[in-house]
């Protein structure tokens, strides 16, 4: 059997189409992560130190989802060259952390992000040596170890401070430093 005619079909007009270049996925706000620190429910808080010096903090939900981001302005680190401790989940939408002036005579300043009503505040009056981790309690307390480092001393220690940044004690093991800096 062979088809001698082929049936003509007259084909209706669907409309155009333009090929495109595939779009670059958007840069993650999620990158430069220097330390984080979950809180009650699960999400995380990153600390992030950026390539011009700001510090900035994310709060992550539990599918990559960045509901919040808080940055330091410019100008309110007053202690360069500085380190940054991890942050500390203390309660509620709260995360205290601290900027610590490196080296000799190095001091620390701490800051509550609170990412419920979008701010960060310094802790004021707050003395303390330089920070080097953090740990904090749900009722806003938190405990620092420190380093000490003067001419010829080194003392690490253990700071515990209420929320408002008062010291209610500290404890303080100095020892001879031929470490270098």
């Amino acid at each position: 059997l062979a088809i001698s005619e082929f049936p003509t079909i007259e084909a209706e007009p669907l409309g155009t189409f333009t090929l495109q270049r595939k779009t670059l996925k958007q840069e993650s706000r999620i990158r430069r992560i220097t330390d984080f620190e979950f809180d009650g429910v699960g999400r995380i808080c990153i600390l992030q130190t950026m390539a011009n010096g700001v510090v900035c903090l994310l709060l992550v939900d539990q599918s990559g989802n960045v509901v919040e981001e808080l940055c330091l302005e410019e100008g309110a680190l007053h202690r360069r060259p500085y380190t940054c401790s991890n942050p500390a989940w203390v309660g509620a939408d709260q995360f205290v952390f601290a900027v610590s002036k490196r080296g000799e005579g190095g001091t620390a300043q701490c800051w509550i992000a609170d990412f419920a009503d979008g701010t960060l505040k310094e802790i004021k009056g707050l003395k303390c040596p330089t920070i080097r981790s953090l740990a904090g309690f749900q009722d806003g307390h938190f405990v620092a170890l420190t380093e000490n480092r003067q001419k010829t001393i080194l003392a690490d220690g253990l700071y515990f401070f209420e929320k408002t940044g008062q010291c209610l004690w500290h404890i303080d093991d100095a020892h001879d430093s031929e470490m270098p800096e």
